[in-house]
């Protein structure tokens, strides 16, 4: 007599399953993956504008930029500096709040020249770092002749 049994045999079921689970994971990852680059390209442009916001500032007070009173390192604060003036101090201390609230671990630097030539750099922290891998922060930076 001859056995015709139809259907799926148990270890079909469990490779079929084992494939499925797999292109599922598959998924799943790339999902997280498109995710992290969206937010990281958000955060690129958004240092963007910020840059952009403070490069249009300067160019309406270019006798301040000329005079230095728009440099400023990483890490100074520019609150109560009296050699830059009031106006120059809100506008520096608006952008440092701006980027520190809008960024994770938000930085930002002004470096202009003689001939305002003027770099402006905007740093912040990854946001996807492991907490036993030390990574730099990310770093914008825009070069502009006022």
């Amino acid at each position: 007599m001859i056995n015709k049994n139809k259907g799926f045999s148990l270890l079909e079921v469990l490779v079929t399953t084992f494939i499925f689970s797999f292109a599922m994971l598959s998924l799943a990852l790339m999902q997280i993956n498109g995710m992290q680059t969206g937010q990281s390209a958000n955060l690129q442009n958004i240092a963007n504008l910020q840059s952009m916001d403070i490069l249009e500032k300067m160019r309406a007070n270019r006798a301040g930029v000329m005079a230095g009173n728009y440099n400023i390192t990483r890490s100074e604060s520019p609150i109560n500096d009296d050699n830059r003036g009031q106006v120059v101090n809100n506008e520096l201390t608006a952008w440092k709040n701006k980027l520190a609230t809008l960024l994770p671990g938000g930085e930002g630097s002004i470096q202009c020249d003689a001939t305002a030539q003027c770099t402006i750099q905007i740093f912040w922290s990854p946001i996807h770092q492991d907490l036993n891998v030390e990574m730099p922060d990310s770093t914008f930076a825009v070069m502009s002749q006022l």
